[in-house]
């Protein structure tokens, strides 16, 4: 048997899932900044949109070129563009701009949208008039933040104004950013599933195994693999799987040899019985007899239940057909509905005992008829068994899966049986990960259902 010390020594054990789950979040940190400074050194910063002073009169005198249509566009207006305070940068642009038209300043206005970014303070007015005035200033550079502007020029009859076009959804800059986005995301998350898939498999295979031991305690232990703290589990697992086994095994052998010791003591009491007179004697046959049976009944259940099973995939249905097939021949009236085939992962012997031990239930305490039904719902099979009998009152639909218990009525042990039989048909199908139910039928009758693991 494996100890909790093995662990650490062990060569299939991985580092701890607080490790790895570490080492997953420095190689995400360390991948996503090894693409900021790729973007960084890659990566042009984005250049200001620029916009020439006869460019702009194109589109004011209506010449545009077809570069400037792209970019600017224009509106008439009764008035100006409001400007509160003119700066020099938009005194500087609007003389540049009035030169190029051929204009007064006065009949042109040229306002900048101020943007959220740090303003320069206004110069002295002494300071002003001692700049030099620039003969081509382009309009949306300088030291200034400008999120556009609003050029205009007087007109025969109204202004006309000429603002920038609105630009495209996302710039090329931000496109570039974007992309380099998607391939950090398309690059770490493969990476992230990997890992988790390989951290989460020790852990399906330990759910799998827990359920595999609730139905068959003979299960195989599980493989010591993955991370230290699920080796650890793992290996509690298995010891207590382990003692759950033998402690199922001393019980079952502590039940056989009862039960076969019991036969001695019967012996010689059947003996002793010749001396007595009839009715006594015969009446005290039966009860030994009767007992003979359930020892041989329980001696039977032992074997059955030491045996290792051996489970393979088989066909429900035909193994259903065999079944009714050899009670038809015992002359039970069995209608089997047609349907699909059904492919279930079982023991084929122990399923055959739990269909025999239904089938003949009905045969015997259902008015000698029997349906039979097949199907599977929510990935499980199911097989039906409906008699025409009386039913069983609701207060006995569980307590006949007792060992030993017989109902009444119809049901009673003058029709043969010792009451082990749905104990044992409960047990089959439960190590088969399903379940056995009975239930009284609307029209009369009784149904014996079982679900299957499929």
């Amino acid at each position: 048997m494996l100890g909790l010390g093995r662990v650490k020594r062990s060569m299939g054990l991985r580092a701890p899932i607080l490790a790895q789950v570490v080492g997953l979040v420095l190689f995400s940190v360390l991948v996503s900044q090894a693409v900021n400074v790729a973007v960084i050194l890659t990566s042009r910063p984005p250049e200001r949109t620029r916009f020439e002073a006869a460019e702009v009169a194109s589109v004011l005198l209506g010449e545009p070129t077809q570069y400037a249509q792209e970019r600017l566009r224009a509106q008439r207006a009764p008035h100006p563009p409001a400007d509160s305070e003119e700066d020099f940068v938009e005194r500087e642009l609007r003389q540049t701009l009035a030169t190029t038209l051929g204009r007064d300043p006065s009949q042109v206005r040229v306002v900048l949208r101020r943007g959220p970014g740090p303003q320069l303070p206004p110069l002295p007015p002494d300071v002003r008039r001692g700049m030099p005035r620039p003969s081509a200033r382009p309009y949306g550079v300088g030291p200034q933040r400008t999120e556009g502007f609003v050029a205009a020029a007087r007109g025969k009859e109204s202004w006309v104004w000429v603002t920038p076009r609105r630009g495209a959804l996302i710039e090329a800059w931000q496109a570039r950013l974007l992309l380099w986005l998607l391939a950090t995301m398309l690059l770490v998350l493969p990476i992230a599933y990997l890992f988790a898939r390989r951290l989460t498999a020790p852990i399906r295979a330990f759910a799998d195994a827990a359920e595999q031991l609730g139905r068959d305690p003979q299960a195989e232990n599980i493989a010591l693999s993955g991370p230290a703290e699920v080796g650890k589990a793992t290996v509690a697992f298995n010891e207590m799987q382990a003692r759950l086994r033998a402690y199922v095994d001393d019980r079952i052998r502590m039940i056989g040899a009862i039960a076969h010791d019991l036969r001695t003591p019967l012996t010689r009491l059947a003996f002793r019985l010749e001396g007595l007179e009839e009715p006594a004697r015969r009446k005290a046959q039966a009860d030994i007899k009767e007992m003979e049976d359930m020892i041989a009944a329980t001696l039977s259940f032992v074997r059955d239940a030491s045996r290792v099973p051996s489970k393979e995939r088989l066909d429900l249905r035909a193994l259903v057909e065999s079944v009714t097939d050899n009670a038809a021949e015992m002359g039970g009236q069995i209608k089997v509905e047609p349907g699909n085939r059904l492919v279930v992962h079982g023991d084929p012997i122990a399923l055959r005992a739990l269909l025999t031990n239904l089938l003949n239930n009905a045969l015997t305490y259902g008015g000698g008829g029997a349906t039979v039904r097949l199907g599977s719902e929510e990935g499980r099979a199911f097989v039906e068994i409906d008699d025409d009998g009386a039913g069983l009152p609701p207060d006995q639909l569980e307590r006949v899966f007792d060992p030993f218990y017989r109902a009444e009525g119809s049901r009673n042990k003058r029709t043969g049986g010792i009451g082990l039989g749905l104990s044992v048909a409960r047990t089959v199908a439960r190590a088969h990960g399903g379940e056995v139910a009975l239930s009284n039928l609307p029209e009369g009758g009784l149904q014996a259902r079982v679900t299957l693991a499929t």
